[in-house]
């Protein structure tokens, strides 16, 4: 299993915008994926969906932080 973590900060005056956010820090979110395999990551990276939220609204209303991969122990 691959599981993806990405790190976002909402941009000034799109807080509101952003569907799931941190307690603390309402403009911070992250997205949580798991994946079978880094086929299935790589499959799901030219899915409609993806390209749609992740390559074109999501960068409208946030900054991408950072993103990690990790194994599950």
């Amino acid at each position: 299993m691959v599981v993806l973590v990405v790190s976002w900060t909402a941009k000034p005056g799109k807080a509101e915008e952003v569907a799931q956010r941190h307690q603390n820090e309402l403009a911070r979110f992250l997205v949580y994926e798991q994946y079978a395999d880094d086929a299935a990551l790589e499959a799901h990276r030219t899915t409609k969906h993806f390209l749609e939220i992740a390559r074109g609204a999501l960068p409208k209303v946030a900054d991408r932080v950072d993103a990690n991969l990790y194994t599950p122990l």
